[in-house]
This record gives C-alpha cells, structure tokens and sequence, in this order.
C-alpha cells in the first residue's frame, strides 16, 4: 500500500504537472507560431541539425535517435525533473505570494480551517504543543497545514486515513504546479508572440491581424486558468489541513 501511495504521489503531484508544461510549451509552439516563423528558424538550425544527426562522428546521438524505448525513456525522465523543479519553485512563488498578501493585509488565519473545526483545532495545537512539544511560535500560520499533516501521517494507525492524506496532498501539490506551469506557457506565449512578430515585420509580408488575436486569448486563458489553479491549490491545502485536524483529535482522544 505504501509504495502504491508512493507512486500515486510521483504520478500526480511530478509526473503529470512536468508532462503537463513540456506538452503545453510544445502544443503552444507548433500551433500559434506561423509557418513562415517557424521556417525561417528551421532554416537557422537546419545545418547543425543535419550534421548532428547523419555525421558518423556522433554514433551516440544516432542510436539515441533510433531506439524508441531510450527515447520514452529519456520522456519519461524530462517530464519527472520538470515536475520535480515545478513542485520546488511553484512552492517558493507561492511562499511569496502569500508574504506579499500578508504585508499588504491582514492573515486571516481562520481562512485556513473550516469554522466549525475551530474548537477541535485549538485542541489538537493545544494537545501537539503539551505532548509533542511543537512550538508554534517557531511556525508560519500559513505553514501549520504542514505541521498538521506530518503529524496525522505519522500518528494515525489507520492505512485509509494515511492513504486520504497521501491522495490530498498529491493534489494540492498537483494545482500548485500545475498554477506555475500555465504562468510559465503564459510568459512563454508572450515571448514567442513578440519575437515571431518581429520575424514577421523584418521577412515576413502579411497581416497579423489574426495571429495577434489567436496569442492574445492564449495569453489570457493560461493566466485565468492559473488563478483557477491557485485557488483549487489552496481549497486543496484547506481541505488537507482540516482532514489532518481531525484525524490528530481522534489520535488524542483515543490517548485519552
């Protein structure tokens, strides 16, 4: 059951957010920059990709390139390392959200529990603080939710209460990636968009009338599904931190 848990926790909260990026920086590639952009860059690299791929100079690079296993493989990797430096960063960008928010406006710490767990929360700090000895003090309150699953992990004797947990956490660690993995096809629209027009104006002749509409609701869907994703993550957070809440109440009531 552990490595089942393992391997749904790899799959949804790494894998799937760095396949996600790598096919929405390729699908974004391929369908909104013009075929003449795209020639005239195939052009440029046309000369190294040609001697990289027929020189007998390069044996590795060409029994790469035909076996199809090495290549799902080298996929697979790609997709698992992104999601891996997705999960890091995107926990950092919103590590500074959450300060810029704070500083400029009161935490409400309540927004992080359900109100109807509120006494059971005080009971379960108040029972972390005198048994286990966690100081809240040395703990962000938008960290608790932390502090809260680690230990309903480690204390419940239960395989469907860690395996909930487990499940939750992928989750809200999937949204918060997935969050920064539209930011980034965001910014990286913008970026293909400015230089394929500046492409487009210097060997191109045309309108961009078109290509300019199709980036532009690009653009704004990534960033409007982003803030979806950002509130999915923390109604994720919110719903893991009230299951471990619970969870470490029946742990000390069973103490009791």
């Amino acid at each position: 059951m552990q490595k089942l848990e393992d391997f749904l926790y790899d799959f949804i909260g790494i894998f799937i957010p760095g396949f996600f990026l790598l096919f929405s920086l390729w699908f974004t590639t391929v369908s909104l920059m013009q075929k003449e952009v795209f020639q005239l860059i195939y052009d440029f690299f046309s000369p190294f990709h040609t001697v990289l791929l027929t020189n007998p100079g390069y044996p590795l690079v060409k029994s790469v390139m035909g076996e199809k296993t090495i290549i799902i493989l080298m996929v697979i990797i790609g997709c698992y390392i992104v999601g891996l430096l997705l999960n890091t960063f995107s926990a950092w960008c919103i590590k500074r959200l959450e300060r810029r928010n704070r500083n400029s406006s009161a935490v409400d710490e309540q927004e992080e529990f359900y109100k109807e767990n509120e006494q059971i929360k005080l009971e379960v700090e108040s029972y972390l603080s005198s048994s286990l000895k966690v100081d809240w003090n040395k703990i962000d309150k938008r960290n608790k939710w932390i502090t809260f699953y680690r230990w309903a992990n480690l204390l419940s004797t239960q395989a469907e209460e860690k395996s909930v947990l487990n499940i939750l956490l992928s989750k809200t660690i999937l949204y918060r990636s997935l969050f920064l993995a539209l930011m980034i096809t965001g910014f990286y629209t913008i970026c293909l968009a400015v230089a394929s027009v500046i492409l487009h104006l210097i060997f191109i002749q045309g309108s961009l009338l078109l290509y300019a509409s199709l980036n532009l609701t690009c653009i704004v869907l990534c960033f409007a599904v982003s803030w979806f994703f950002l509130i999915a993550y923390r109604d994720g957070r919110k719903k893991l931190s009230n299951e471990a809440i619970l969870i470490l109440f029946k742990v000390k009531r069973g103490e009791s």
